[in-house]
């Protein structure tokens, strides 16, 4: 729940950030961001990214999605530096040569070196490639008092 993926994302995409889970995937899907997770799967005693076991890391397939002939992917925009590592080291560079690849800070609450604005100052970098919203949208809760 402290978590501010859903805040920062609420935020740039203008729905209720508290929006059952399956209206949030729905208004990333709407304002063109689609959501996947760098691993699959891990083992890990706690939340840390640290306390991910190395020899559990399953990697999440991403090939299909980039090199679907329909897909308009413009970035992937990465949530951390665990996510960054991953990524760089698991997912072939060809695959993703026309996609500028975002570095994020982690939207983890264990990441305190940033502040939630600090935060939405460099998840804003995504705004240019958001889908603008077709139809009414009920406002942005963000913490902090953070206007985008």
């Amino acid at each position: 729940p402290r978590n501010a993926f859903w805040p920062l994302m609420a935020q740039l995409c203008g729905f209720d950030v508290d929006l059952a889970y399956p209206a949030r995937l729905q208004a990333l899907q709407g304002a063109g961001i689609r959501l996947w997770d760098v691993l699959e799967s891990c083992e890990r005693i706690g939340s840390a990214d640290a306390a991910i076991a190395p020899g559990s890391l399953q990697i999440n397939a991403i090939s299909a999605l980039l090199q679907a002939p329909s897909s308009q992917l413009q970035a992937i925009a990465l949530n951390g530096a665990l996510a960054m590592k991953l990524f760089r080291k698991f997912v072939a560079p060809e695959l993703y040569q026309n996609i500028q690849v975002l570095a994020l800070p982690s939207t983890s609450p264990a990441y305190a070196a940033k502040t939630y604005a600090q935060k939405w100052h460099a998840w804003r970098v995504l705004k240019p490639f958001l889908h603008p919203q077709v139809g009414p949208q009920s406002g942005a809760k963000a913490p902090g008092g953070c206007a985008s």
